[in-house]
């Protein structure tokens, strides 16, 4: 007795194999490219905000310590000290506990100006170079 197999379920399985393997092989590559895509965003924001936190911690041990500096001075200069103060507060603005902070950017560029306003009043030729790992005078 011949199976109650239907031959025409059996060529259609057959027909659409390749469709189903497509899907299959779509799903599984879709995952694959998310994770590697979560994994180097992942990566890069971690280099971008060592990055970013290097030259901030670099602009406010600076600040503390001119302002340091200049508060012991018989002379006091004010314009000097609240320029200092403005570059210590603009750093601080900037978020180092909210990765999703829209205005991380923004606030780190007032930094930057901040901290080239203070260098000018100074009168230093410090630059942050933010490949290396030096300071030039």
């Amino acid at each position: 007795m011949v199976d109650d197999v239907d031959i025409c379920a059996v060529f259609d399985q057959i027909v659409l194999a390749q469709d189903s393997f497509k899907k299959e092989g779509f799903g599984v590559g879709l995952e694959q490219g998310r994770l590697s895509g979560y994994y180097d965003g992942y990566k890069t924001g971690a280099v971008q905000g060592a990055k970013l936190a290097s030259e901030m911690g670099f602009y406010d041990g600076m600040a503390i310590a001119w302002k340091q500096f200049l508060e012991r001075e018989p002379d006091k200069n004010k314009r000097k000290l609240k320029a200092l103060s403005s570059l210590i507060d603009a750093v601080h603005s900037v978020s180092r506990y909210d990765p999703s902070d829209p205005h991380v950017n923004e606030h780190a560029e007032m930094a930057r100006m901040k901290f080239k306003q203070v260098s000018s009043l100074l009168n230093l030729k410090s630059t942050f170079h933010k490949g290396k790992q030096s300071l030039t005078f």
